[in-house]
């Protein structure tokens, strides 16, 4: 039997002590996204409330609108310009703990990705009524990117498990760099194991569409990327200011 424990001992939880670092990423292969459209989330749920779909029958497919609805976009109240979001890069940190010895339980609360928190369009469905009503609030933490502009990609995807084929319309950034904030409990993981994680995560699982660890599509490899560390990969970031977050 286990041992009782003595009525005046006492359990002793260490303080929580936090730590930042920001991290000078690299693209080392272009980025893909694929921000979600809200007229295509409006008539995703329309169909599943069997309510009309706003202006279904009279849209015709507008490659350069899907484009760029598919970008992440930061108002310039924030900076301006294209984002990722955050969350990309926390996935692809801790994916990349199959590859070290880390567990991905630790991982997930040792650390977070921090980005600018930016409102998404609404999402407005039409009722049975005519009414038009916009579906709560929502923001997304997105993560300034800077390099080239974005150009448009078409591919071929596969729909509903592999069956019909469909042609997307999305930004790719050929050459592209960011500032990755990172907030760390000290005792869980060191600045040093973030780092080394985050050059792994670049290399093994990458972040957005078409990435190495993609469920879609294994065999990938855009999106990876590193931490800046020759002059030139330094240089990039000249006169660029991190994004000031609250940690």
């Amino acid at each position: 039997m286990p041992a009782k424990k003595k009525k005046d001992e006492k359990l002793s939880i260490k303080k929580l002590e936090l730590e930042s670092v920001v991290l000078k990423i690299v693209g080392t292969r272009p980025l893909i996204v694929n921000a979600w459209d809200p007229k295509v989330q409006a008539e995703m749920i329309s169909k599943q409330m069997k309510l009309p779909v706003k202006g279904a029958k009279q849209r015709e497919r507008d490659p350069v609108a899907e484009f760029e609805a598919s970008r992440y976009r930061i108002p310039e109240a924030l900076g301006g310009g294209d984002g990722v979001p955050a969350s990309a890069f926390k996935q692809a940190f801790v994916d990349a703990c199959r590859h070290v010895d880390i567990t991905m339980v630790l991982a997930t609360g040792a650390f977070h990705v921090r980005g600018l928190e930016v409102e998404q369009p609404p999402v407005t469905i039409v009722d049975k009524s005519g009414d038009e009503i916009e579906l709560g609030e929502k923001s997304m933490e997105l993560i300034p990117i800077y390099g080239s502009e974005p150009t448009m990609r078409m591919d071929m995807v596969r729909l509903d498990g592999g069956g019909s084929a469909d042609m997307r319309f999305r930004p790719q950034y050929k050459h592209w760099f960011c500032y990755v904030p990172i907030l760390i409990s000290k005792g869980s993981l060191t600045v040093q194991q973030v780092a080394d994680l985050a050059n792994r995560a670049g290399f093994h699982c990458g972040i957005c569409e078409w990435r190495p660890m993609s469920k879609k599509s294994k065999n990938g490899s855009y999106g990876m990327f590193k931490i800046a560390v020759t002059k030139e990969e330094i240089a990039l970031f000249d006169g660029i200011d991190p994004p000031v977050l609250p940690m």
